[in-house]
């Protein structure tokens, strides 16, 4: 399971035991070890041909763990210091946060691998596993999840137009906010959350 997870969210890995059965055959099947370690690291940028794709199993090795109630860093963290100790032999979670005189990964080796996960992402739907059986319980399920998600694409798209109309509308507001920032001699002097009316956070920063 993930670990511990507020507001009763599912922590179970629904594909766990397919990387347990990756490493199962990689061991029966003798694969080479440098194969089993790339797989393990970057199954997902290999070019692994349709139909034969048993290899993204091995991405389980990262991927299979605590999610620290999804903090990030700690998440992070977690993998680096599965691959430190799993391939190099060497425990280097210290490096997070300042260097040791003799270890040989100082902090920058750390945060060169913590930008490697940071820039990586996850589906957000699990694959299927095979070819499901159809049926025509299966091809109505797929009509109305296409027809939903029509549905979410249009309002995402209504939304997308309508907010980009109300930044149009307001620019002169936005450049005198920022016109504010600029001449503030001192952070003190910076326009408080109050100030800033019905101005879009993400679009001042």
């Amino acid at each position: 399971t993930t670990g511990y997870f507020p507001g009763n969210r599912d922590t179970s890995y629904p594909y766990a035991y397919t990387y347990r059965d990756y490493v199962i055959n990689a061991f029966n099947d003798d694969k080479p070890f440098d194969q089993f370690v790339i797989e393990q690291l970057a199954a997902d940028q290999l070019n692994l041909p349709e139909g034969q794709r048993e290899a993204l199993a091995a991405m389980g090795f990262l991927t299979v763990g605590r999610r620290f109630m999804n903090r990030q860093h700690d998440i992070i963290d977690d993998r680096i210091d599965v691959v430190t100790r799993g391939f190099l032999g060497l425990t280097v979670a210290c490096a997070r946060c300042h260097d040791h005189k003799y270890d040989p990964i100082p902090t920058a080796d750390y945060y060169s691998l913590y930008g490697v996960f940071a820039s990586t992402h996850e589906p957000e739907e699990l694959p299927l596993i095979g070819d499901p059986e159809k049926t025509p319980g299966y091809d109505e399920f797929l009509a109305a999840k296409a027809e939903k998600q029509q549905a979410v694409d249009r309002w995402l798209e209504e939304r997308r137009v309508a907010i980009e109309q109300e930044l149009r509308s307001r620019l002169a507001d936005y450049l005198i906010y920022f016109a504010k920032v600029r001449t503030s001699d001192s952070s003190d002097k910076l326009p408080k959350a109050g100030d800033r009316g019905a101005l879009r956070e993400p679009a001042i920063r």
